[in-house]
């Protein structure tokens, strides 16, 4: 147990370590720039793409690939979650208010990196026997760079894979058994019983089921977690301005 917890910190102390965060915020900024400001092209990109195409979006819907809705609900079904609840008062905790500054500037730069990281796993996806596509950062590493990269991308394939149970499943999993056992006084058994049936249904049914369950889930999560914000927002209207004070001034 020691050693795994000292090959955590290790890699941990890696992973967050200044040069690496400096490397995330310069490709953001890069990206950013590249692209024009996606982030504030991207809702009329959706508008012209879905709503221009209605005809073209129901005829996909009955085949093996994802409507541009479906696939839009994906992407947000692994963008929205836990971390923007739990993520977040973790970084209260350890950071200040100031650190809410640096989430806003890493959320913004991050609309730009995963829009790339999306098209260029779309540009370079490949078509299988059975109709379906097969991409993600694993394959344009190799069919952009070269074949000479391909342990790179084995490695990406390879360490994806493992911090999909940490970062993908445990942490979303706990959050959802301390709520519901809080509120609903329920074993955590019970409750990871029902967590992997709802999972393995949804997965058994491969990429079309996940983006139906996805198309109609997503919204109203989305919805919800506005009112909700909202709502606390406008309880506490007194304090938004000491709060945002805080907020720029802790943040250097």
């Amino acid at each position: 147990m020691n050693f795994m917890d000292s090959l955590w910190t290790f890699f941990i102390g890696i992973s967050w370590s200044l040069p690496m965060l400096m490397l995330f915020l310069t490709c953001g900024i890069i990206l950013t720039i590249k692209t024009r400001f996606i982030q504030f092209k991207a809702p009329f990109l959706i508008y012209k793409t879905y709503y221009k195409n209605k005809e073209k979006n129901t005829k996909t819907s009955s085949s093996n690939m994802l409507s541009v809705w479906e696939a839009l609900s994906s992407a947000l079904a692994g963008t929205v979650g836990t971390g923007n609840i739990a993520g977040v008062t973790l970084a209260l905790m350890y950071g200040g208010a100031g650190a809410v500054f640096w989430l806003w500037i890493s959320a913004f730069l991050g609309m730009a990196t995963k829009y790339v990281e999306i098209r260029l796993s779309i540009e370079n996806r490949i078509l299988m026997p059975d109709g379906s596509f097969r991409g993600g950062p694993m394959i344009y590493i190799e069919k952009c760079l070269s074949r000479n990269w391909r342990p790179l991308a084995f490695s990406f394939a390879v360490f994806g894979a493992a911090a999909s149970f940490g970062i993908g499943n445990l942490a979303q999993c706990k959050e959802i058994v301390d709520a519901a056992s809080g509120m609903f006084s329920l074993s955590p058994a019970v409750i990871g019983f029902c967590l992997t049936a709802i999972a393995a249904y949804i997965i058994s049914g491969g990429v079309k089921r996940m983006g139906k369950i996805t198309s109609f889930l997503v919204p109203i999560m989305s919805i919800l977690y506005i009112l909700a914000s909202t709502w606390v927002i406008s309880v506490n209207i007194g304090k938004l301005p000491s709060v945002l004070m805080d907020i720029f001034s802790q943040a250097f």
